[in-house]
């Protein structure tokens, strides 16, 4: 089977920015170069979110000096081209916007900008700050229709508290 090719939603498709596929602990994640924003297909999140595991290796593989992304209206899934991404707000109840989580509601994929995990981390300074900041977005940010995003949205809390370290 042919491996397909995945665009950075970060740019417009006519770019063509192809994201790069690393293999981090026996799963294969796809990394912008430019951007260092992760897309993570269903399920890849949860072999990174908890607090011992080891996510150096992935921090290792993005830019050193990650590019903002453009501004777009919209953002295509990098599985699915034709779907536009739903952009959820992520951060404390009154500051809503610090973070844009994309979903893809084709396939649940996640996709990440690193740059605004930088955020967080500088947001977050205190541990007890991060655990309570994905207690309440599990809790009130997400308007969840199935279990598949829940479990989606808890991975990825998790992921962004590790991250945010």
């Amino acid at each position: 089977m042919k491996k397909i090719e995945l665009l950075s939603p970060c740019f417009p498709p006519d770019k063509m920015i192809h994201l790069m596929a690393i293999n981090i602990k026996n799963v294969e994640l796809d990394i912008c170069p430019k951007t260092g924003g992760i897309w993570f297909d269903r399920f890849e999140i949860n072999k990174f979110d908890e607090t011992h595991e080891d996510i150096s290796e992935l921090l290792k593989a993005l830019p050193q000096s990650p590019i903002l992304p453009e501004v777009l209206k919209s953002r295509k899934s990098p599985k699915h081209p034709a779907v536009v991404m739903q952009q959820q707000p992520y951060g404390p109840k009154g500051m809503n916007g610090i973070l844009t989580v994309d979903i893809c509601s084709m396939s649940a994929g996640i996709w990440l900008d690193y740059l605004e995990i930088q955020k967080l981390r500088e947001l977050y300074p205190k541990e007890s700050d991060r655990k309570k900041s994905v207690e309440d977005f599990v809790e009130n940010s997400f308007q969840l229709k199935n279990e598949t995003q829940k479990h989606s949205v808890l991975g990825l809390s998790k992921l962004i508290f590790n991250l945010s370290k």
